[in-house]
């Protein structure tokens, strides 16, 4: 709130339920995805991170057009949207491609 100047009206951000049901579901997602991966690609970490790279570019499309006009969003508050969805992808993202590899 300090350093971006919440307003309440933006029930985007308005508690942590949102945020992480938001996560939660795509990471779910992202875990069954590569696994999937895993077992039929030749090369499942390629394929997965250039999967995740453009689902990454469609989950911002919503925070720069539709966001911007939500009740009480602000700039400091969308940056903050898109900042969760670039940390909670390279976290993903990095985990699965580093801890889950392929079986040789």
């Amino acid at each position: 709130r300090a350093t971006v100047g919440y307003d309440p009206q933006f029930i985007i951000l308005a508690d942590v339920g949102t945020p992480i049901f938001f996560t939660v579901i795509p990471a779910t997602v992202a875990v069954l995805l590569y696994a999937a991966l895993l077992r039929f690609a030749r090369r499942p970490a390629r394929t997965f991170a250039i999967i995740a790279a453009v689902v990454y570019v469609a989950t911002t499309i919503p925070d720069l057009t539709y966001i911007p006009t939500a009740p009480g969003a602000t700039i400091g508050q969308t940056a903050i949207l898109i900042l969760m969805h670039t940390v909670a992808a390279a976290v993903i993202v990095g985990l699965l491609i580093r801890f889950a590899r392929p079986a040789r």
